[in-house]
């Protein structure tokens, strides 16, 4: 080196060691311990200097430690410059028993500390720069060697704090994922990757202090790691937990439920398969489909209003919706349940909910009904065009809107077989049933079905005489038949409730004379020939007579009332007819002339005197 050089170099480092002198005086607030001087040591002379891509501030630290994590120097930034050097101090060659610092070749450990962020960083081979300052040469390797023997090396510092996460925008997320979480913390660097149970999500947004990503679903709950990592490679982390969405109701279906109660169907999101369902706080059978479907059963109820249903899952979350009770009209039967198809059948149709106004649809025709009370409708059929059997639906539509239908409710026939039972419905056995064909079509033979009665089959239309010799109940049936097919009617029955058993009698004989009176009795009682009947004859003097038809001697004057007891079997009671005062037998009466004839009388006067004469 030529002696120019040599006195400019000196003049350099002079003008650096007078620039960036610094005093071990000035207080560190954070690596307190001083390094050993030693007559060891080398200086490093820094140009770029920078936390966190901005540039150090006053009160920021630099320290050097060896392997052993021995302080050997350090710098506190008193002012800000262009230039800072900093002296290491190495092992002191004489002091063979301590070792002060590092020895010559050893790699050097640099932290730094952001005072403003109360933030120590640790550099690693990134944050260090070789740089070449004026004549002063570049740190020899990364990290940089100490060298000893008041060497000088010139580098840069670009020291990156570690990410940090100070708060994240939620603590509880749900599996189904969706969303943004905000993480606020410090040292995000560009290029950073977040983790969700080790699984990379999105980033939105980025800043060094703030990311924005989107949260991802998991199929299980509990707590998992957020991680953030650097492109550096250093990490920070936090837990966050996950937990099962809360069900949400979208629709129930229908939302207008009668009064009678239905099943529904509940449609939302995040059902699960134990979800209870309560309606205005009583609980209802609900059955699970799937995590969007689930149906119950609404109870009937009395009035129309608005109800709260409440669903929730296993997990205790709930969704509530409303739905209102309403009126529907309800149709229970039709009678008749078919018709001619030229119409003019009357027709009941027997439910509830049926408004004045309503309107009944059926066989494409809108019907104006004949009476209309709450439970009950009737109205004529109209006529409809079909050769054959065809079944048609019946619609009713109150004022408000609201209607039902019944499928199939009438057919339309070709045929109908019809009668009337023009007698009385109900009596005693024997009974005689009198049935009028009332049937409509061009008919060919009608089949009359009397039960328990021969069948009988005819050619015409008559008056029918059936007899029933039986309690019980008979139902009768109608089948007609021609070319175009055949019907039968409805069943009409008979009530046959017991056995007509009347009792009577008479007598043929004389009913009043003199002692002694011999009368015949006759029984005209009526009854079945099956009945097994007892007979007791009771003849107003004390005896009595089992015969069917008794004769009876009178020997007493007096006047007798006869009665008859039947004793039918299976009857919880005896059967009597009385005739009051029905015999008369009386004294003997002495007719003529008496001639010279002496007179005697006895006779008892009251207070038992006895006078003869």
């Amino acid at each position: 080196m030529s002696f120019f050089k040599k006195m400019l170099f000196q003049l350099l480092v002079m003008s650096a060691i007078f620039n960036c002198l610094v005093s071990y005086e000035v207080h560190a607030d954070h690596f307190e311990q001083e390094p050993t001087i030693t007559n060891n040591s080398m200086k490093l002379f820094i140009d770029l200097l920078t936390i966190n891509n901005e540039p150090v501030e006053v009160d920021d630290e630099i320290a050097v430690f060896d392997q052993q994590n021995t302080l050997c120097g350090k710098l506190v930034i008193d002012a800000l410059n262009t230039l800072y050097q900093i002296t290491v101090y190495g092992d002191d060659s004489f002091s063979m028993d301590i070792k002060e610092g590092p020895s010559g070749g050893e790699e050097l450990i640099m932290k730094v500390w952001d005072a403003s962020e109360d933030l120590e960083i640790l550099l690693d081979n990134s944050m260090y720069q070789q740089r070449t300052i004026s004549i002063i040469p570049p740190i020899e390797t990364i990290p940089p060697k100490f060298e000893g023997s008041n060497a000088m090396r010139g580098m840069g510092i670009e020291a990156v704090s570690g990410p940090e996460i100070l708060e994240i925008s939620q603590s509880i997320i749900y599996t189904s994922g969706g969303g943004t979480l905000q993480i606020t913390g410090t040292g995000f660097q560009e290029g950073a990757v977040v983790t969700i149970d080790s699984i990379t999500t999105t980033i939105n947004n980025f800043s060094i202090t703030l990311l924005t990503c989107d949260i991802l679903p998991n199929e299980n709950i509990g707590t998992v790691e957020i991680m953030v990592i650097n492109p550096d490679g250093l990490t920070a982390t936090t837990n966050i937990t996950y937990e099962y969405n809360p069900p949400a109701i979208t629709e129930i279906s229908p939302a207008h439920v009668t009064t009678d109660g239905l099943t529904i169907t509940i449609m939302g999101n995040y059902f699960r398969e134990n979800a209870a369902v309560s309606i205005s706080g009583i609980t209802s059978n609900a059955l699970y489909v799937s995590p969007t479907t689930i149906q119950c059963y609404v109870p009937p109820y009395t009035a129309e209003e608005s109800v709260e249903l409440v669903l929730q899952n296993d997990d205790g979350k709930q969704a509530s919706a409303t739905f209102q009770y309403v009126f529907y009209p309800k149709i229970d039967s039709v009678t008749p349940s078919k018709g001619h198809k030229d119409g003019g059948t009357e027709v009941i149709i027997s439910g509830a909910h049926f408004d004045n106004g309503l309107t009944i649809t059926m066989a494409d025709e809108n019907i104006t009904p004949i009476s209309v009370t709450e439970n009950q409708v009737i109205f004529t059929t109209p006529p409809y065009d079909t050769d054959n059997i065809q079944s048609v639906d019946i619609t009713i539509t109150n004022p408000n809107g609201r209607d039902t239908m019944k499928e199939g409710a009438f057919t339309y026939k070709t045929l109908i077989a019809n009668f009337n039972i023009i007698s009385e419905k109900t009596g005693d056995a024997p009974f005689i049933a009198v049935l009028e064909d009332a049937s409509i079509g061009e008919i060919e033979e009608w089949e009359w079905h009397y039960g328990g009665v021969n069948s009988e089959k005819q050619n015409e239309s008559e008056l029918l005489n059936i007899e029933y010799s039986a309690p019980g109940i008979y139902p009768i049936t109608l089948l007609v038949r021609s070319t175009q097919g055949e019907d039968i009617s409805e069943i009409q029955t008979i009530t046959v409730e017991n056995y007509d058993v009347e009792v009577d009698f008479f007598s043929p004989s004389r009913l009043e004379g003199q002692p002694p009176l011999r009368v015949k009795f006759i029984n005209e009682t009526t009854f079945a020939d099956t009945l097994n009947i007892t007979w007791t004859w009771n003849f107003g003097d004390g005896n009595t007579s089992h015969a069917e038809s008794p004769e009876y001697t009178y020997n007493q004057a007096e006047i007798y009332t006869v009665s008859l007891t039947a004793d039918v079997e299976g009857f919880d009671e005896p059967i009597t007819y009385t005739k009051m005062n029905f015999i008369e037998v009386v004294q003997r009466q002495i007719t003529g002339k008496i001639v010279n004839a002496d007179w005697h009388w006895n006779y008892k006067l009251r207070g038992g005197y006895r006078c003869t004469g």
